[in-house]
């Protein structure tokens, strides 16, 4: 068996191509490498949140999906868990918008050099990578969470976009269209860093709507609506 294996063409192409990357500083490119900005606590929690809003009306929203290995993973257990809801990726695919940005610096004394990130990104790219991992009723929206308006239920939302504004604006239109049993989710619940806006809409957001904070696995902020 083992021999058969060394035998094929694939195989034997894939380790030459492996044994010559190896003396180059390309070999980062040919090994594992954990690509996912959340930790597996953090992404057996969103596996938990997903399973848990099974029969609740809606679909699930990522709002913030940067490369679209989190939408990849949470895909990949929709069709194993066979759970038939839609996942829509929002993103500006652009990065943080000059007017959040502006308002970071101005208004919560973060450095301009902190905000840049998240720009080396393409709807194309993303749709590409989720037909590549066999990921089926996924729609990518190109869009600010500020300016979009929901047209469809949520049972289930992923709010990633960091920064305080793009925050509390995902927070109030996701809760506007939260089916009864929905669950919310903001990453960067954590004070002290450059993303800490999000940790600020959403104790604002959880105190204007007398919702108890509960700040899950160091960072994840959650609501539910009952």
């Amino acid at each position: 068996m083992r021999r058969s294996m060394l035998s094929d063409p694939k195989t034997l192409a894939s380790i030459g191509v492996r044994s010559l990357l190896w003396y180059t500083p390309l070999r980062r490119f040919t090994f594992y490498r954990y690509w996912y900005n959340h930790t597996p606590e953090h992404l057996s929690f969103f596996v938990k949140c997903i399973n848990q809003t099974r029969e609740v009306p809606g679909d699930i929203f990522e709002l913030g999906c940067s490369n679209g290995h989190t939408a990849v993973f949470l895909n990949r257990h929709l069709e194993a868990a066979a759970i038939d809801k839609n996942y829509y990726c929002l993103d500006t695919f652009e990065g943080f918008t000059p007017e959040d940005c502006a308002f970071e610096v101005r208004e919560r004394g973060k450095n301009p050099k902190h905000l840049g990130g998240f720009r080396s990104n393409r709807v194309k790219w993303l749709e590409y990578t989720l037909r590549r991992n066999h990921c089926r009723r996924t729609v990518c929206v190109k869009a600010d969470i500020e300016k979009y308006e929901f047209e469809r239920p949520v049972a289930f939302a992923l709010i990633d976009v960091a920064l305080y504004r793009p925050t509390l604006a995902a927070l109030e239109k996701v809760w506007d269209h939260m089916s009864p049993g929905g669950i919310a989710v903001v990453s960067n619940c954590k004070t002290g860093t450059s993303f800490d806006g999000a940790m600020q809409a959403y104790n604002e957001f959880t105190a204007k709507h007398d919702i108890h904070p509960r700040v899950m696995h160091d960072r994840l902020g959650l609501i539910q609506r009952v």
